[in-house]
């Protein structure tokens, strides 16, 4: 049997949330969803769906549906068929505006035979658009995040959790007209997220595995880039799942995970939660949003801020 689930949409008009409606019904797990608003206010979600994996349980093909009714209806388009081989293509699914032209596109990974460890994660490909292959055959794609500078240059950030030296960790792709540069940002990281204040200054914030912290880098040209910064400093283990948005002031913020409180070793469900850290004068501050009792709480967490500069955050709750 196959595992059928509905992705939801549903949006808050500031009183309240409104009925859930299903964007399309897919199989197996999503493994990384998104979502954009275009100039007009429509909204346009980014998941794997399409037809299924001839290999795998599952969806295989990078698409996106767009709702020009407030979400009440969608339409679908397909990005990147996965082919008659077994790929499976549209794991973690990035969709962005370009600001030039007011399109839609995403950054995605392609896992190949997804359940054969040799041929899909280990040699997964990170994908742009309807294909353009960013990294060929080296594990590369997880936690992908697409933005584009003022100008239309698109800028993407993803995880490589199979590679060490300079393939693995957390790369940097910036397109420069036909062709694209790479970056490394951190040699090892888990989790990007990549935000820009709209200025040209951009943002990347990373798990570090071995010193359990949420660090967080920046730039202004996407050249140089600052030393790693720790945004919490209780020496607990956090930061995955982060979630970066800056304000229009050009003040950063970064929701996260917190897997348990200081000197414990493994993730507690009493102990854990979702915080919210944001950079004010130069200082980074936290602030517990959800402690969530006994559940575990805090993980997939999202920030935005809304038109008044305040943040809105949400996480996974599974009690």
């Amino acid at each position: 049997d196959r595992l059928v689930q509905d992705l939801k949409y549903l949006e808050y008009d500031g009183g309240g949330w409104s009925t859930a409606s299903t964007i399309v019904q897919t199989v197996a797990s999503a493994v990384g969803t998104s979502l954009v608003f275009d100039q007009s206010g429509n909204p346009h979600a980014g998941y794997l769906g399409g037809e299924l994996s001839l290999r795998e349980c599952g969806s295989s093909d990078a698409m996106i549906a767009t709702s020009s009714d407030g979400g009440q209806n969608w339409t679908e388009r397909t990005l990147l068929v996965a082919g008659d081989t077994g790929d499976t293509v549209g794991h973690w699914m990035s969709v962005a505006l370009n600001p030039t032209d007011g399109s839609v596109t995403a950054a995605y990974r392609d896992v190949h035979f997804g359940f054969y460890e040799q041929d899909g994660n280990a040699r997964a490909d990170l994908l742009f658009n309807g294909g353009e292959n960013l990294s060929p055959d080296i594990g590369d794609g997880v936690n992908t995040k697409l933005l584009f500078k003022s100008d239309g240059t698109p800028v993407v950030v993803a995880a490589n959790m199979t590679q060490t030296g300079a393939d693995g960790g957390v790369p940097l792709y910036v397109k420069h007209g036909a062709e694209w540069t790479k970056k490394q940002l951190a040699p090892v990281g888990v989790g990007p997220s990549l935000a820009t204040d709209g200025q040209g200054n951009f943002m990347v914030a990373y798990y570090h595995p071995s010193e359990k912290s949420l660090k967080v880098v920046e730039s202004a040209d996407l050249e140089v880039w600052t030393a790693a910064v720790d945004v919490d400093k209780s020496l607990t283990n956090h930061g995955t799942f982060a979630s970066l948005a800056y304000d229009s002031a050009g003040n950063p913020g970064v929701a996260y995970y917190r897997c348990s409180k200081a000197g414990e070793t493994d993730c507690v469900p009493d102990q854990d939660g979702l915080m919210v850290a944001g950079r004010r004068e130069g200082r980074w501050h936290t602030w517990e949003v959800d402690a969530g009792g006994g559940n575990v709480c805090g993980s997939y967490s999202g920030l935005a801020v809304d038109q008044n500069n305040t943040p809105v955050s949400g996480d996974q709750c599974v009690s």
